[in-house]
């Protein structure tokens, strides 16, 4: 087997992932070498010769597919690695999307699964969200598309209905490839008058988690990835370690999903109230006096838009930090001075109705999930 690898710091898998954290949704035309287009579309074809695709009428895989007649009627077949040189290349690359989606926005995507489709004239895929309803797994979709010699009068473009209901049509001609959350954007495939090779189409989720346990945001710094400003982690309770087996946690570190590197700048709030921020009466800046206010709002609104994702009510946040402090934030002089407050995002999260704890606060965290799984 032979994948094609690409460098996570790849401009192209940076846009990306900047796409979705900022709009949900990403568009590359030319995503796919012109090589390996024709390499999986004829290969894509010959299945469909040897009988190999499958008529779909439902949604999902295996034992999870669910029949949902009039839905879709299109044909097709999983790949797996080690079906074919062109194949594992494809997977290479995924492989290394699902990487940077991880790295720069911290979703816990572990693994992915894809599959070649050929929509016949007339086929269709009705308008509908890419996920279950009872099972949040499935964060992230991607449609990779093989057609060379696509026409506007050939059809079969993928509508997605955006914010405000505005409709966006991606047009599937051949490399071209579009990813978007799986749970937010509805999509649907126009009906083509010629067929076309809509492949592979994939999917990309989290670890599996009964749909009862309820999950909890956690500051990726605690989960021992070097995130803080200085380049380091700080530390893995065994509290914060169980979560993860059981597939409890989200993990995220604000500053960094808001665009900041790592290490970077210490940055306090002066007067320490994050909540001031959030209503503009107050800045977050840098030792050097350097405004970082927007990358430390996005970031809470990243964290937020997480929690309302996965319906997440309580958190384990850094102490201290003006990101993520829940009692105590440094007073903006850069002396050591703290004060009460609480940072940026635990701001924001508490006005959603989230309860914020810090690290030193575990037995108050438990408490408070074992009452909600109750």
């Amino acid at each position: 087997m032979r994948g094609m690898q690409i460098s996570l710091d790849h401009p192209l898998l940076s846009r990306i992932v900047d796409d979705l954290a900022t709009r949900g949704w990403s568009q590359h035309d030319l995503f796919l070498p012109a090589p390996l287009t024709r390499a999986l579309a004829a290969e894509c074809r010959r299945r469909a010769a040897e009988g190999e695709l499958a008529p779909c009428g439902g949604v999902g895989r295996g034992p999870a597919q669910e029949v949902r007649e009039g839905i879709r009627n299109d044909h097709i077949q999983w790949l797996e690695p080690g079906d074919s040189d062109a194949c594992d290349q494809y997977l290479g690359l995924m492989d290394g999307l699902r990487e940077a989606m991880n790295r720069g926005l911290f979703l816990g995507l572990e693994d992915f699964e894809c599959h070649f489709a050929l929509y016949p004239p007339g086929g269709f895929y009705r308008k509908h969200l890419d996920r279950f309803r009872d099972d949040d797994r499935r964060m992230v979709s991607a449609v990779i598309y093989l057609n060379e010699d696509w026409l506007p009068e050939h059809g079969g473009q993928l509508r997605m209905t955006l914010k405000d209901n505005v409709e966006h049509d991606v047009q599937p001609t051949g490399g071209c490839l579009v990813v978007f959350l799986s749970g937010e954007i509805p999509t649907k495939c126009c009906r083509p008058t010629a067929s076309g090779c809509r492949s592979p189409a994939g999917s990309v989720g989290a670890a599996t988690s009964p749909s009862s346990m309820h999950k909890v945001l956690v500051s990726a710094c605690l989960l021992g990835q070097p995130v803080r400003y200085d380049g380091r982690a700080s530390g893995h309770p065994d509290v914060l370690q169980g979560w993860q087996r059981e597939g409890r946690v989200v993990p995220l570190c604000p500053e960094v999903a808001g665009g900041l590197p790592t290490p970077r700048p210490p940055a306090e709030i002066p007067g320490g109230q994050g909540s001031a921020v959030l209503e503009g009466q107050a800045r977050v800046v840098t030792v050097a006096g350097e405004d970082v206010t927007a990358p430390f709002v996005q970031g809470a609104h990243l964290a937020l838009a997480l929690v309302q994702r996965h319906a997440i009510r309580v958190a384990v946040l850094k102490s201290g930090s003006p990101s993520c402090g829940n009692r105590l934030t440094y007073d903006g002089t850069f002396s050591g001075t703290r004060v009460e407050g609480e940072g940026v995002t635990t701001a924001l999260l508490r006005r959603a109705g989230v309860q914020v704890f810090s690290e030193l606060e575990l037995d108050a965290a438990v408490q408070a999930l074992d009452a909600l799984d109750a």
